[in-house]
C-alpha cells in the first residue's frame, strides 16, 4: 500500500474517534461552496512574492470563484487544537475544511515536480470527494488533473526540501 492510501485510511480511522470534531459550518461560518478553490502549497512559499504572484493568477484563472489560501492566521487556533489533540495540524484542514471547497483545489509541487506531504494530502482531499483537481507551476501554468499525480515526497523529505537545519525555510 502506497503512504498515501495509508494516511487516507489513517485519516478515516481517526475521524471517528476525533473528540469534539466539528464541522467547517459550525467553525468557520461556511456551506459546501463551489465557488472556492482551495491553495495547497508547500509551507516555504507562504508570505512570499511567488505565493501572491500564484494567487493572483489563480483568481485570474478562476473568474467569479474565491481562493483560499490556507496561509490565513485565523486558521492558527485550529491548528493548534488538533496538534494538541491528535499530534496532527493537517486533520484541521481534512476536517474543517477542505470539505466545503467543493470548487477544488490547485495544487503546486516543488519544482522539480514532486509534492509536499501536506500539498499532497491536500489534493488527495479533493480528488476523494471528486472534486476538480489542478496543478499550478511557478510560472503559472495551470493545469487540470485527471487523476492523482504521482511524486508525493515523505513528511521527511518534505521538511528536508523545505527547512534549513535551523528550522528557517529554504527559498522555493
Amino acid at each position: 500500500m502506497k503512504w498515501f492510501s495509508k494516511i487516507a485510511v489513517a485519516i478515516c480511522v481517526l475521524l471517528p474517534l476525533a473528540a469534539n470534531a466539528q464541522t467547517a459550518p459550525e467553525i468557520l461560518g461556511k456551506v459546501k461552496d463551489p465557488n472556492c478553490i482551495y491553495f495547497a502549497h508547500p509551507l516555504n512559499t507562504y508570505d512570499t512574492d511567488l505565493e501572491k504572484r500564484l494567487l493572483a493568477r489563480i483568481v485570474e484563472e478562476f473568474p467569479g470563484k474565491w481562493v483560499l489560501n490556507p496561509n490565513r492566521p485565523d486558521f492558527d487556533a485550529g491548528v493548534q487544537r488538533y496538534i494538541a489533540s491528535h499530534g496532527n495540524p493537517m486533520l484541521f484542514y481534512v476536517i474543517e475544511v477542505l470539505p466545503y471547497c467543493t470548487g477544488g483545489t490547485v495544487g503546486l509541487p516543488m519544482r522539480d515536480g514532486m509534492w509536499t506531504t501536506g500539498a499532497y494530502l491536500e489534493l488527495f482531499e479533493a480528488f476523494k470527494f471528486e472534486y476538480p483537481i489542478y496543478s499550478i507551476n511557478a510560472d503559472g501554468a495551470i493545469k487540470q488533473l485527471e487523476r492523482m499525480p504521482s511524486g508525493a515526497l515523505t513528511i521527511k523529505e518534505s521538511r528536508e526540501r523545505m527547512r534549513n537545519p535551523d528550522k528557517s525555510f529554504k527559498p522555493y
